[in-house]
């Protein structure tokens, strides 16, 4: 899509977040903790490189900025928020 709308002036990006601290977690990731809530924040804060889940504002700051003219030059990428876990593997 971005090299078919490129011309166009269209950009097409994409944002794929990590272990983000949202309600979600809390829902579905919880019950593989059994109701340890501690557990699972600490558990998910190790695997992260920066050691921490991100945020939701994480992921709209990075929409934001692929939105503004600061990105008028990017199309065709996938903005990686996840505090460096794709770089282990995991």
């Amino acid at each position: 899509m971005a090299y078919e709308f490129a011309d166009k002036g269209i950009r097409v990006n994409g944002i794929m977040p990590g272990m983000i601290d949202t309600p979600l977690i809390y829902e579905e990731i919880m019950k593989l903790y059994n109701g340890d809530m501690e557990k699972m924040r600490q558990d998910r804060n190790a695997r992260v490189p920066m050691k921490r889940m991100g945020e939701s504002w994480d992921v709209a700051n990075a929409a934001l900025f692929l939105v503004s003219d600061k990105a008028k030059y990017i199309t065709g990428q996938i903005l990686t928020v996840d505090g460096g876990l794709v770089l282990t593997g995991g």
